[in-house]
């Protein structure tokens, strides 16, 4: 191992993973003479093998610091703040492959990051002052950014609230995002920046209640805790709020891995891992117009594990469908449910009746309703492998379980030779953790897990993914894009209205102009359901 200390201001830290075939790890630490000093480490190059070769960056000079990020894969961080004084970094390996490590450089100053030159720094305070239009500890936030579109019409800036002041229609950090009709322009809006009232987690759950025009969100982890706050994101007035439940009222604890959706005005939520290594069986609602959390029981009383990573869905509004999961370090492949119309109601199991059609054990995985088949649709996750050790594979299956037939279908995702779409639409690579939702007539799936090796070893996906419920097919983004215009210009739009008319009574139509359209295009052929149903 290498350890190196130095107090100038700026030195290059380049350390390359063929070291680690002989040593099996790598520590660097730097000290900046006092601990009122900062440092900051700005990678240029991350290149390890993703899930495999980590670097770990610790707040201090020992590994019970608190721990600033552990990397994997390609993607090359934000700089990272050291506040203590002192940086470690630890580079592991295994002796699998040897890729080009990291390039990073580091920096020492009186202050975070130096102000990030947008404010003076105080170097008897360790604090910035930050210019007019910037805040935040190291003035890195933007107050107003884009002029909150105000030759637009869309807000104006608030140095006294110092955001944007979003008018009637607009929301997000610079009052880009459109909330009333169908307005868009195919790309993502920044509604809420880093360091602006969230703080840092993961494996949280959260679900957006229309009647209070907020996303409202529980718990999840940071690198050093795991957190039981709820926190609601106002559309509204662009910001995060601290969420106060009434006192003396009985609240959940801490956890991650858990689940929630929203029904009837109020939020629903079951599982979750604990920070006593346990696996919650609580089913909790919450009131945001009592500020107030319930306890409706666990599911051990009725057969239901405690578990994590499980998907829960809401049902034609009245049923929750629990699915999957992790509990007791085993994965799950059972379904229950709950009538959340009914007061005391219990979990039941659901039991199918094709026998062996059940997907794997699985969890990571999405689960979204589609009301029009009657199906709830389970995507991808970490399934079960049999005889290994570790803990399973990513797939990349679709399942459908009709809930009044009470049966598993595997949906074909391959070429379904749908004009105007793409010929030959590859579906994505097998993934976990990641996001789907129902928009018309597609599954909309975001990022993942995926561990995309053929696109330099990504570890996670940031693309979007469409699966066209109709045709039974995944359609490329780009590809999309390219159906529209044709669409709007050949010349046989009309017949192929004409067509799509005649056979209304054979399809699903979506409401929205731009999905009819298409529909109009997939007209000249009839989606074929095809399934494969296990015999037995």
């Amino acid at each position: 191992m290498g350890r190196f200390r130095s107090p100038a201001a700026l030195l290059l830290l380049q350390l390359l993973l063929l070291l680690l075939l002989h040593l099996g790890g790598l520590e660097a630490s730097c000290t900046a003479g006092s601990s009122r000093r900062f440092i900051t480490i700005t990678f240029l190059q991350l290149d390890t093998e993703c899930s495999y070769d980590y670097v770990f960056i610790y707040d201090g000079n020992n590994y019970s610091a608190p721990t600033l990020a552990t990397l994997s894969g390609p993607t090359v961080p934000p700089p990272l703040t050291a506040t203590s004084g002192y940086m470690l970094v630890h580079l592991y390996s295994d002796t699998n492959y040897a890729r080009a490590g990291f390039n990073a450089s580091y920096e020492i100053h009186d202050c975070p990051a130096d102000c990030n030159e947008h404010g003076s720094c105080s170097a008897t305070l360790g604090r910035c002052s930050c210019y007019p239009g910037w805040k935040g500890d190291s003035c890195h936030v933007e107050i107003c950014p884009e002029g909150c579109g105000e030759a637009r019409g869309r807000g104006t800036c608030s140095a006294e609230a110092q955001r944007c002041v979003c008018e009637d229609g607009y929301a997000g950090d610079s009052c880009s995002l459109h909330t009333l009709g169908q307005q868009g322009d195919n790309a993502w809006q920044n509604v809420s920046c880093d360091g602006c009232g969230l703080a840092p987690r993961a494996a949280h759950a959260a679900a957006y209640l229309p009647d209070t025009g907020a996303l409202w969100l529980f718990g999840g982890y940071t690198l050093n805790a795991i957190l039981g706050d709820l926190v609601a994101y106002n559309f509204s007035e662009g910001r995060w709020v601290a969420v106060t439940t009434t006192a003396g009222s009985a609240a959940p604890s801490a956890r991650y891995g858990h689940a929630m959706a929203a029904y009837d005005g109020a939020l629903w939520m079951y599982g979750g891992a604990t920070a006593d290594g346990s696996y919650s069986d609580e089913l909790w609602t919450y009131d945001p117009a009592g500020s107030r959390w319930r306890r409706r029981g666990a599911g051990g009383d009725t057969g239901l594990p405690g578990l994590a990573g499980h998907s829960l869905t809401l049902v034609r509004d009245r049923w929750l469908y629990l699915y999957g999961g992790i509990g007791d370090d085993e994965l799950s492949s059972a379904m229950f449910r709950v009538d959340v119309r009914r007061a005391g109601a219990t979990w039941e199991r659901v039991v199918h009746r094709n026998g062996k059609g059940a997907p794997h054990r699985v969890v990571g995985h999405s689960a979204v309703f589609h009301a029009e088949t009657a199906s709830l649709l389970v995507y991808g996750g970490f399934a079960h492998r049999e005889h290994r050790a570790w803990f399973g594979r990513r797939v990349a299956a679709l399942w459908a379980y009709h809930v009044d037939e009470n049966v598993w279908l595997q949906l074909e995702t391959g070429d379904s030779g749908a004009p105007y779409l793409h010929p030959a639409a590859m579906p994505p690579a097998p993934r976990a953790y990641h996001s789907a939702n129902i928009i018309g007539n597609y599954m909309v799936v975001y990022g993942g897990n995926a561990y995309l090796a053929d696109s330099g070893d990504l570890c996670h996906d940031r693309s979007m993914h469409f699966y066209h419920l109709g045709c039974q097919t995944w359609v490329d983004f780009p590809n999309l894009a390219k159906a529209f215009a044709k669409l709007t210009d050949t010349a046989g739009y009309e017949q192929r209205a004409a067509s799509a008319r005649r056979s209304q009574k054979r399809r699903t139509h979506d409401s929205t102009f731009v999905i009819v359209r298409i529909q109009a295009a997939l007209a000249t052929r009839r989606p074929n359901v095809r399934a494969k149903n296990d015999k037995n």
